[in-house]
C-alpha cells in the first residue's frame, strides 16, 4: 500500500510542487502562466474492490486537482485532471479475463464491449490559442 501511494500520489505531489514554483518564476507566454494536467482514474471516483490503495491514491489526485485549480487560478495557472476507465494492464488482467466480470465492467462503458481494449491510455494534449487544452 505504501508503495502505491508513493508512486501514485507522493511523486505527483512532488513534481507538481516544483512545476508550480517554476511556472510562477517564468515569464508568461500569453494569458496563462501554465497548464497542469494530472491523471487519475474512474477508480478514484467510485472506488474499486480489492484495490483500495490504488483507488485512494487516484481519489486523492482528484481532490488535489480541485484544490490546486482553486488555489492557482489567481496566478493564471490552470489545473485539470483526466480519469480514464478500465485499461488492459497487469492490474486489470484477471478481472478482464473473466467473461462475467468483463461483461459487467465493459457493459457500463457505452459501446466499449465491442471495442478493442487499448494496452495503455494515450492522451494527445494540445494547447490552442483560446487557452483550452484539447484531449484526443
Amino acid at each position: 500500500m505504501a508503495n502505491t501511494l508513493a508512486i501514485n500520489l507522493d511523486s505527483v505531489f512532488a513534481i507538481t510542487k516544483h512545476t508550480v514554483a517554476q511556472m510562477k518564476k517564468q515569464p508568461r507566454q500569453g494569458a496563462a502562466a501554465g497548464h497542469i494536467v494530472l491523471v487519475s482514474s474512474t477508480s478514484g471516483q467510485r472506488g474499486e474492490a480489492f484495490h483500495v490503495d490504488y483507488s485512494a491514491s487516484k481519489g486523492a489526485i482528484i481532490s488535489m486537482t480541485k484544490s490546486l485549480s482553486s488555489e492557482l487560478v489567481r496566478q493564471s495557472i490552470y489545473v485539470n485532471c483526466v480519469a480514464p476507465g478500465w485499461v488492459d494492464t497487469d492490474m486489470s488482467a484477471g478481472a478482464l479475463a473473466d467473461a462475467k466480470i468483463s461483461a459487467a465492467v465493459l457493459g457500463t462503458i457505452h459501446s466499449a464491449a465491442s471495442a478493442p481494449r487499448p494496452k495503455s491510455p494515450a492522451y494527445r494534449l494540445s494547447l490552442h490559442g483560446d487557452g483550452w487544452i484539447h484531449l484526443g
